[in-house]
């Protein structure tokens, strides 16, 4: 079943031409890598996507209505807060609160979550903000190099948590790294 149609998409920046008249459509319940070097337009996509940024020509379509959430290459937190509370404000109920220490147990972050999240490391950071997308009640996971501040050990790990997690959605996961592709199984790779 189809769940996002972009239809004749383009976009320029600087009269550089990054889309011209790209269409696709993305199926629910698929996973889907959007595979390129830097520049190439993976993350001006999911913003487009996101409508937090303007198409200069075309449609994108939503088939259904969409709850999405998204970990973005830099994440934004309210520092002066917890980690606890940063976590704690995008449960909706009690389950998803009783799975905070949980998830971040299993993504092998040995912190307090009662410090604030200024002092947290950028790795650290990373996870917490992958956590926090785990916690949205959701059909579309979006993520944008989500793995570039972990070592290798600690990306298996997080990748773990993610494949469990996110069973039977959507994601778009954005990666210049093409040995992502080895974390899911029949991912669909748009090269840009």
């Amino acid at each position: 079943m189809d769940q996002i149609k972009l239809d004749c998409i383009s976009k320029q920046y600087h009269g550089k031409q990054i889309f011209k008249q790209f269409s696709y459509v993305f199926e629910k319940g698929k996973t889907y890598l959007l595979l390129g070097p830097s520049g190439k337009g993976k993350t001006t996509l999911i913003r487009m996507i996101l409508k937090l940024e303007a198409l200069d020509e075309g449609e994108i379509a939503y088939i259904e209505p969409i709850k999405t959430a998204v970990v973005f290459q830099n994440p934004a937190f309210c520092d002066d807060l917890s980690v606890w509370i940063n976590l704690k404000m995008v449960c909706k109920n009690p389950q998803q609160i009783q799975k905070i220490s949980q998830l971040v147990k299993k993504m092998g972050l040995n912190i307090d979550l009662h410090q604030k999240i200024q002092t947290c490391s950028g790795g650290e950071r990373q996870r917490i903000a992958i956590v926090r997308a785990l916690l949205v009640e959701s059909d579309l996971l979006i993520f944008d190099e989500a793995l570039k501040q972990l070592d290798q050990k600690t990306k298996d790990q997080v990748m773990d948590v993610i494949q469990k997690e996110c069973q039977d959605k959507t994601i778009l996961w954005v990666t210049h790294d093409e040995n992502e592709h080895r974390y899911f199984q029949d991912p669909i790779n748009i090269v840009l």
